[in-house]
């Protein structure tokens, strides 16, 4: 074998193993309690490559250590099961070939968490969360309490609160971004809330750095974009077709001439089915006008659908495939959370989107007005 070809086999090993140390670097966790603990063990969760990673270290001596393997910032949940459920995690970010410090003097709530660089830009972020976080518990506190009374009114009324603390949560991070558009914070905390995408999420995500863009999560979420944009005000609808009721097909085309609410719903989503009374009331003061309503349901078991469709007293035409939230229809529109709903034209055309109780009563009525 010639010299140049030893040469260069040697040095694509080189090359293949400083790759592999470039995308796999060990990271380090190293705590300390201040005071004696009864919990024998500490537990950390998080996801890597799209799985779910659990992990435990036994407590000794009030330290415990944990050591891993990744290849970008994760953010990381740790738990003492012995404290109080509301103070027994905390979160925080892992990097690459950093060791992370943690002090629990208290409770894990409020440890001291030291390490690179994006755990102090996720410190930096979560100070100026902290207003809203304190109302968010707050408000999660109430709507347990009313949904263990089984208060369904007092649960829906609470629904305004958390789209403020909704609008809240992101003035905060659009000024964060702005501010820091290269932290993977940033990225990383758009990628949170992926499961809502909108003109001003697209906004914010036009500010991130490249960097983050390139990568295989930035990849990803590029293509949730364009899937969502489909949904936009503005675009015609593509045409799909499911099983109804009676597992027969039925095509969205069969509701050309008429506007219509497509609506993505499941039995077991409790927003969907507390706005249900909105939509009953909409479709009974419309359905002679030229309106009418498709359901698209993400459950994946036939009974809870058709219990909830007579329950709920939804009358108007309905499909599933029955694979969950992994409906085809859902997927086709990028949906990742319900309820959302899209509201189409006689022609196709998408006029409103995601409206709900009186913003669905004022749509109807600005567009069937004299019908």
């Amino acid at each position: 074998m010639k010299t140049s070809s030893i040469f260069n086999m040697l040095l694509a090993l080189v090359v293949f193993c400083f790759t592999l140390n470039a995308q796999d670097q060990p990271f380090y966790i190293k705590g300390k309690f201040s005071e004696h603990q009864l919990a024998e063990k500490v537990f950390i969760q998080y996801v890597f490559n799209k799985s779910m990673v659990k992990d435990s270290a036994e407590i000794k001596e009030n330290h415990f250590e944990f050591k891993g393997n990744i290849n970008v910032p994760i953010k990381i949940q740790l738990t003492v099961p012995t404290f109080d459920k509301a103070k027994a995690s905390t979160e925080f970010f892992i990097e690459p070939n950093q060791t992370t410090e943690i002090q629990i003097a208290k409770y894990p709530k409020t440890a001291i968490i030291t390490g690179g660089k994006v755990q102090k830009d996720f410190l930096d972020f979560k100070s100026r969360l902290s207003a809203h976080d304190e109302k968010y518990q707050a408000t999660v506190d109430q709507y347990m309490k009313l949904r263990e009374a089984k208060d369904e009114v007092g649960m829906k009324n609470l629904d305004p609160v958390f789209e403020e603390l909704d609008k809240m949560k992101k003035q905060v991070l659009a000024t964060f971004i702005n501010e820091k558009p290269a932290s993977y914070v940033s990225f990383s905390s758009l990628l949170d809330i992926s499961y809502m995408i909108d003109e001003s999420f697209i906004a914010l995500y036009d500010k991130i750095a490249q960097e983050h863009k390139s990568s295989e999560r930035g990849k990803e979420l590029d293509a949730q974009i364009a899937k969502t944009k489909k949904t936009f005000v503005g675009q015609t609808i593509m045409p799909f077709t499911q099983k109804d009721t009676s597992g027969v097909d039925f095509s969205i085309a069969a509701l050309k001439g008429k506007y219509v609410l497509i609506d993505f719903w499941a039995s077991w989503c409790g927003p969907c089915r507390r706005e249900n009374p909105n939509i009953v009331k909409a479709y009974k003061n419309y359905k002679d006008k030229n309106f009418d309503i498709l359901g698209v349901s993400l459950d994946n078991k036939r009974d809870p659908w058709i219990a909830a469709i007579h329950k709920d007293e939804l009358t108007w035409h309905h499909v599933s495939d029955l694979k969950g939230w992994k409906n085809e229809v859902s997927e086709m529109f990028g949906i990742r959370s319900i309820p959302q709903n899209l509201l189409i034209d006689p022609d196709g055309k998408i006029i409103a989107r995601n409206i709900t109780g009186h913003e669905l009563e004022e749509a109807l009525t600005k567009h069937l007005k004299g019908i």
